[in-house]
């Protein structure tokens, strides 16, 4: 295996990693309690969330991302929610990644099950 390699394999357990923490931040299954502060730990401080699903798109600065999502997280009015990636395709360019990972998400909204499928497409 070339040097190259090597590193390009660390540098996929590292993304690998830190895509992980990033939905795991969301959690709040068995009665855990969020912390969507930490995504600030996980990003750099001009960091932004672009939704694309629209025209336009809705672009966010990270503290209008969660601000919605930690309130949903903690009134009560979304339980036993979990996000999980199931696939992915990561592209390394010397000090550029970019990742499109497919994920599933589930809880209870409203007191009603749901299950969905999304994609996340993330440059760092």
């Amino acid at each position: 295996m070339s040097p190259l390699s090597v590193a390009l394999s660390d540098d996929q357990r590292a993304i690998d990693e830190l895509v992980g923490t990033f939905f795991e931040l969301f959690t709040n299954r068995g009665g855990v309690t969020p912390n969507l502060r930490a995504i600030f730990d996980l990003c750099v401080p001009e960091a932004v969330i672009s939704k694309c699903v629209a025209s336009p798109p809705m672009v966010t600065s990270l503290e209008a991302f969660i601000a919605p999502r930690e309130a949903l997280l903690s009134n009560g009015s979304l339980t036993d929610f979990h996000e999980v990636e199931v696939a992915q395709h990561t592209q390394i360019l010397g000090n550029v990644a970019q990742r499109a990972c497919a994920y599933t998400k589930s809880g209870v909204v409203n007191g009603k099950r749901f299950e969905e499928r999304g994609v996340i497409y993330n440059t760092a």
